[in-house]
């Protein structure tokens, strides 16, 4: 994180606020690039897809909508608030097991259908940033679990609009081990 701290404070100072990603790289890596580079200090992102750039000031129109399926936690895991977020794959169908955190304890917000477009990807963060606004309100954590499963793109759009959140813990499924990892703080 320190590295890419240190480049958006020189962009910043270069007046420089766009920036094309490049390369592939792991779910966190995507989320930790667009927090380094978000929108509350004027950065914009054009996010490299197999389809092509996705930029993060293509704004979808006010009626495009997703139908997420939004499941409310009814209390937090000790005093972190257990976020789970599924693009086609639905992580929280087995992270009681592979966790140990209880269902009812968890923020689950599950789409069936991919993200075709950047307008898609800006629609996606909104609602996902919305519901953890709220619970975040309502249950007042000390921090956030998050558990991401979709395209690392729309973890640089997440990441570019997760502002003013509390410190977010993000955590990787290691496929061999059939188990999740913590990996960065933000």
């Amino acid at each position: 994180l320190a590295p890419l701290e240190r480049t958006a404070r020189w962009l910043r100072n270069h007046n420089l606020s766009r920036i094309a990603l490049s390369g592939s790289y792991r779910l966190t890596t995507a989320m930790v690039l667009g927090t380094s580079f978000r929108a509350a200090v004027g950065f914009e992102l054009e996010i490299p897809t197999r389809d092509g750039v996705w930029a993060t000031d293509d704004r979808p129109s006010t009626d495009m909508r997703q139908p997420w399926r939004i499941s409310d936690p009814m209390a937090l895991h000790g005093d972190q608030l257990v976020v789970t977020v599924g693009v086609l794959r639905d992580p929280s169908a087995d992270l009681e097991q592979t966790a140990g955190i209880p269902r009812q304890a968890v923020l689950t917000l599950h789409l069936e259908e991919p993200i075709p477009s950047a307008a898609s990807a800006q629609v996606a963060a909104s609602a996902i940033k919305r519901a953890v606004d709220g619970a975040v309100a309502r249950l007042r954590p000390q921090g956030i679990q998050l558990y991401f499963a979709g395209p690392a793109a729309l973890a640089v759009a997440l990441g570019h609009r997760w502002n003013a959140m509390a410190p977010t813990q993000l955590h990787e499924f290691v496929v061999s081990k059939r188990s999740y990892i913590a990996t960065a703080l933000i």
